[in-house]
């Protein structure tokens, strides 16, 4: 699911997150999908991949795959 629909945590599913981080599909400006993930408090996605780092920050991480997991008990 992308990062703002389970932003908030008010819906059926949440971010699986480990501290502030949860793991994301980063899109970078060429089209590439790397695995990387996304710092929740700044919106910040990071990613490396072939010795180069990518990074995005705003929002655009909004449209981002996050890994969630269903909220309910």
């Amino acid at each position: 699911m992308s990062y703002k629909e389970v932003k908030g945590g008010a819906g059926a599913f949440k971010p699986l997150h480990v501290g502030d981080c949860v793991p994301c599909v980063l899109k970078t400006a060429k089209g590439a999908e790397l695995l990387g993930n996304l710092h929740m408090k700044m919106e910040k996605a990071t990613a490396g991949f072939g010795g180069k780092d990518s990074a995005v920050v705003g929002p655009a991480v909004m449209d981002f795959l996050v890994l969630c997991r269903n909220g309910h008990k």
